[in-house]
């Protein structure tokens, strides 16, 4: 219980230090119905400089379909995008989750959540920023 509240105090306090809304946002969705080990993990350092690099190339990817397609596409390309990037959040939460057990018997370690938080959020960023590129051709 003192972990949870320990967690959630750093986390007000981050957010409190004006981090801006793409941070508290990718924090949220990190933290979003996250066992405790995961909203530690969702508070270091390296995962939201990743989270905030991933927010911007979303950022940019919506703007390079709003950019480059016609009216009634640009909705379908926007609503895919959304759909996708929601999908992508669940199932890199589940995953890393999975990868918190790693060497481990029995409990959960932040650590390996973490590292795995970074990874697979980096490779998300990468592929955002090749939808842009595309869009820009």
């Amino acid at each position: 219980m003192l972990r949870i509240i320990a967690t959630q105090l750093c986390l007000l306090g981050f957010i409190s230090l004006g981090a801006n809304t793409a941070n508290a946002q990718v924090n949220e969705d990190c933290t979003k119905d996250a066992s405790p080990e995961m909203q530690q993990a969702c508070s270091t350092p390296a995962y939201l400089k990743a989270a905030n690099d991933m927010q911007q190339a979303y950022t940019l990817a919506q703007q390079a379909i709003d950019a480059h397609e016609s009216a009634k596409d640009e909705k379908e390309a926007q609503a895919s995008l959304d759909a996708s990037q929601q999908s992508w959040v669940a199932f890199r939460n589940k995953s890393c989750t999975t990868f918190g057990y790693i060497g481990r018997s029995a409990a959960i370690d932040p650590k390996n959540i973490a590292a795995c938080l970074v990874d697979l959020t980096t490779k998300r960023t990468d592929q955002l920023k090749q939808i842009v590129e595309e869009y820009s051709k």
